[in-house]
């Protein structure tokens, strides 16, 4: 099932972390630190649907 989102969250810079996360246009990426408004941004942009030309992971930047 390689639409089912994915959500990775860490401490590392996105683009470190790109050659891990491969090119799923469903992998996620939620920079840490982040607060309640950024897991609730991230899970609303998940809930939009997927596009699949996307090639690279959505990093979202979220507030602490």
């Amino acid at each position: 099932w390689p639409t089912i989102p994915i959500v990775v969250m860490s401490g590392y810079a996105a683009r470190d972390l790109a050659h891990r996360l491969g090119d799923n246009p469903a992998v996620y990426f939620l920079q840490k630190p982040f607060g309640l408004d950024g897991l609730r941004n991230c899970l609303a942009r998940i809930e939009a649907p997927c596009d699949p030309a996307t090639a690279a992971p959505k990093a979202i930047r979220a507030q602490a």
